[in-house]
């Protein structure tokens, strides 16, 4: 998402891509659209899939992108973007046919109406992570139990048909917008969900 721009981030992806033959298509956040029933951003994600943009603007990533084969990810609300464009490919075809084939989520935005783990108790509502959801998205049937927020709410689809064959969770101990605990949750969610995916280990360093 915005981040990739950033020098850090850039240099590396450009090597790994120069190496491995791969293409990366950067997206910043996308417009604000008031009147989508779904935040503007899950809905706007699925219009930024390769295919979709203009062939005046992207000709080569048409010519030369294997769109059987794409990986999506993001951090943040960028990895709350991921998962959700992953359960949708799961149950419906994506546009121009794309298949997502992994998917990374890096400290992805994932919350929901009570507090677990190292998550405050007191003053838990008016905490950023409650806010944003509610000024983003304020008529979410079941508010911040919403699926799109809480994957793990009762009654939210199950995680087994994310539409991916490979996916990358990725948080730290140090984590300020508390993301970490419900990261890790899901996780194990989606571990213990049946999903049809590859299973990994653990790694020391990620971008």
């Amino acid at each position: 998402m915005a981040y990739y721009f950033t020098k850090g981030t850039t240099s590396p992806l450009n090597i790994f891509v120069y190496n491995d033959g791969t293409i990366e298509r950067p997206t910043t956040y996308p417009r604000a659209l008031p009147s989508l029933e779904d935040p503007a951003t899950v809905s706007n994600g699925l219009l930024l899939m390769p295919p979709q943009t203009p062939l005046t603007v992207y000709p080569w990533l048409i010519s030369h992108g294997d769109f059987s084969k794409v990986f999506i990810g993001g951090d943040s609300s960028g990895g709350n973007l991921v998962h959700n464009i992953a359960m949708r490919a799961g149950v419906e075809d994506l546009p121009g046919g794309v298949k997502v084939y992994g998917a990374y989520l890096n400290h992805p935005y994932l919350w929901g109406s009570k507090p677990i783990g190292s998550e405050r108790v007191i003053g838990f509502e008016e905490c950023n992570q409650c806010l944003i959801w509610n000024f983003a998205y304020p008529d979410a049937p079941g508010g911040l139990d919403n699926p799109m927020i809480n994957p793990l709410a009762l009654g939210a689809p199950s995680l087994a048909t994310l539409g991916c064959s490979k996916m990358l969770i990725t948080v730290a101990v140090k984590d300020q917008l508390k993301f970490r605990d419900r990261a890790v949750f899901y996780y194990e969610a989606v571990k213990d969900s049946g999903w049809k995916g590859g299973r990994g280990g653990s790694c020391l360093f990620y971008i």
